[in-house]
């Protein structure tokens, strides 16, 4: 299962539950010369955030107190993800969920891991991967029956989710520059805002050793936080119950997509946003036919896109022809 080898990166850290709480990994001065108030760091994170740069004994038994060697752990996190998704009917209840991921050029490294947050409280759900003919490009599974664990990345108010999670096959990754369509999901549930996160799907133990000190794996406890590891963007997933009352969805977007504009993943001035925001605002009894709300400034943006299907679909607001 794909959490069960993602699992792999905090098995390599064995000291991290007595660990002290670091804050974010000082930077690594580009003359190699520590400054005096860091003498007691032996992590450091390179300037554009996808190296650690690690001191370690020379001579191991020497510990901490003798010389030191500089060891460079690779985040593999230099992605550059992002995701389109379109909604549609697939009858008896059933939302069909359809995806195609992005790396943008800018991109180092592949996309080889896709997960997705959905509520802890979604009955089995079956992932399908993209595919040739009968060779699986990527497989999907999800984990539940595991504790959720998932949570959402901007969202800190929203409850404790699980992954549903795709992993390529053989080298079928997603290269600086290219994209994947065909991954897919059934769900009963109605779309609304989730977290999107993706990696390499390469785990980061392959580059520590585990005879380091203690003390460096103490101050190691940072990437257990996946957001060093991995990007993640914000999309449409399947989030509420058919038997969601409608005031509770319409007061979780509107806490979503004021959490949005205030970390600056909508940009506030947009015409989409501005009219979003006010209908979040003003929505109120059941939509009648003929009478619903009316969205008239197009999205401009996947974030926006997303927002937009998952209004559509979920709360029956008509989006501009």
């Amino acid at each position: 299962m794909i959490r069960g080898r993602q699992l792999i990166v905090f098995a390599v850290i064995p000291f991290l539950a007595c660990a002290q709480d670091w804050d974010t990994p000082p930077t690594w001065p580009q003359s190699r010369r520590i400054p005096n108030e860091l003498s007691d760091r032996y992590v450091f994170l390179t300037r554009d955030g996808h190296t650690l740069v690690v001191l370690v004994p020379e001579a191991p038994e020497a510990g901490m107190t003798g010389p030191k060697k500089v060891v460079r752990v690779p985040l593999r996190n230099n992605l550059a993800p992002s995701v389109s998704v379109s909604v549609a009917a697939a009858g008896s209840g059933t939302l069909s969920y359809k995806y195609t991921v992005s790396n943008g050029d800018s991109a180092e490294d592949a996309i080889g891991a896709f997960t997705l947050i959905v509520p802890a409280s979604h009955p089995t759900i079956r992932a399908k991967g993209p595919a040739a003919g009968e060779e699986p490009l990527w497989a999907g599974a999800s984990v539940f029956g595991a504790p959720a664990i998932a949570k959402q990345a901007i969202f800190p108010e929203a409850p404790l989710g699980r992954y549903l999670g795709w992993f390529h096959q053989d080298d079928h990754v997603i290269r600086p520059g290219e994209e994947l369509a065909g991954f897919g999901i059934e769900s009963s549930y109605r779309p609304g805002l989730t977290t999107a996160w993706f990696s390499t799907g390469k785990p980061l133990g392959d580059d520590i050793d585990q005879s380091w000190p203690r003390e460096v794996f103490q101050q190691l406890k940072f990437i257990e936080d996946r957001r060093w590891r991995e990007k993640y963007v914000i999309t449409v997933g399947p989030m509420f119950p058919p038997d969601t009352p409608r005031e509770a969805i319409v007061a979780s977007f509107r806490t979503d997509v004021d959490g949005m504009v205030n970390t600056g993943w909508l940009d506030r001035s947009s015409p989409f946003t501005v009219e979003v925001v006010t209908l979040l605002r003003t929505l109120g009894q059941p939509i009648r036919p003929g009478r619903g709300a009316v969205l008239r400034s197009p999205p401009s943006s996947n974030t926006e896109n997303a927002i937009a299907a998952a209004l559509r679909f979920t709360l029956g607001v008509a989006l501009p022809q």
